[in-house]
């Protein structure tokens, strides 16, 4: 992948999970914020699948030439990052609770009752198949992993099972998943077909056109505006909890739609830079480090939120001392990074293993 493109990605990856960040720190800690301009969570929950989607093709094309070496860079992926937020999730709870339970008390982000069942759900990404949206302590926004799991695997079963038996597993796959996931794969596979755009333009070996890129770009980002504070975006149903089968449409529909702008920004940033390098390197070697905390500080950041205005509920009332709260938060989630989304390698040894293992057995 060319080097622009791929700091690109990660600056929107990073920016999407800040985005996420700061919706859910307006509730706990920063409550002057203005909602208006910071509430474009769900939105950046879009992004991701749309990133996911692009970067998934990506790496079935370049790095994984079968299903052994696809799941164990899946399982490790995974793995990584939802072992540290859950138990992250414990810690944090078991403190928040005791320092102050009103904070949790009544809320839908918190499920009292977790028990044996949402944490089988969560580490078999099993929490958000049909209507179930299954909740470990304060981490809901751990509900996507149970989108983006089972796209993984409808990719894997589509890219590397040959044959009419791979029809009958996409379908077993369709049963499992439920309406849910099945309305929001559109938008995962924009990030598909955004990739094979890009891939089949570079087979020409095109000159960069800045302007006609940069007015893609600038285009999909008022097109964003236009259509959240205009046209669909207060009208929106959660992707985790429709309330009707309109709902669910109406939301997959928006979502989608914001996909399209997504996808529209990743290739318009392609043709207006082509092979040109345009980020300075200590800036990219910055980003990438930031963007390779991003999943954690995504999946982490509530319960930390969460616990950290229980122990000192007087913070939100200060907005410096809030700020300096919120950035305590940020900084924790990037140093939790260290102890799982960094350490890949340790966690695809142990996913190796298991495919290892998994082959040994099937013979």
């Amino acid at each position: 992948m060319k080097t622009n493109l791929s700091v690109y990605l990660d600056l929107i990856r990073f920016l999407a999970a800040v985005g996420v960040f700061v919706f859910h720190a307006q509730k706990f800690l920063l409550p002057w914020l203005p909602r208006p301009l910071i509430d474009n969570g769900a939105e950046c929950v879009a992004i991701f699948f749309v990133i996911s989607g692009f970067v998934i093709r990506y790496v079935s094309e370049t790095k994984e030439a079968d299903w052994r070496a696809y799941a164990s860079a899946r399982m490790a992926r995974l793995y990584s990052v939802a072992l540290v937020a859950i138990a992250v999730t414990l810690a944090a709870d078991w403190i928040g609770t005791r320092a102050d339970p009103s904070v949790y008390r009544g809320q839908l982000f918190f499920n009292p009752t977790t028990g044996f069942s949402e944490f089988v759900a969560y580490l078999t990404f099993t929490n958000e198949i049909w209507l179930r949206h299954a909740i470990v302590g304060s981490d809901e926004p751990y509900w996507s992993l149970g989108f983006e799991a089972l796209y993984y695997l409808a990719f894997g079963l589509a890219m590397y099972i040959r044959g009419p038996l791979k029809y009958v597993w996409m379908l077993l796959w369709a049963f499992v998943a439920g309406p849910k996931i099945l309305a929001y794969l559109p938008l995962w596979l924009l990030g598909v077909a955004t990739y094979d755009v890009i891939r089949r333009r570079a087979a020409t070996k095109p000159a960069a056109r800045p302007w006609a890129g940069g007015l893609v770009v600038a285009a999909s980002l008022a097109g964003y505006l236009v259509l959240k504070y205009i046209l669909l975006g207060r009208d929106r149903a959660p992707m985790f909890a429709p309330q009707s089968m309109a709902d669910l449409a109406c939301g997959a529909a928006y979502f989608s739609a914001v996909g399209v702008l997504v996808a529209a920004s990743i290739i318009g940033f392609d043709l207006a830079t082509g092979d040109r390098s345009i980020w300075k390197p200590g800036f990219a070697k910055a980003l990438r480090w930031l963007a390779g905390g991003s999943f954690t500080l995504y999946l982490a950041h509530l319960p930390l939120l969460a616990a950290t205005e229980a122990c000192f509920p007087g913070v939100r009332k200060h907005p410096a001392e809030g700020l300096l709260a919120v950035g305590l938060v940020f900084a924790a989630t990037l140093a939790l990074a260290e102890l799982g989304e960094r350490r890949k390698a340790f966690f695809r040894q142990g996913a190796d293993w298991v495919v290892t293992a998994g082959r040994v057995g099937a013979r």
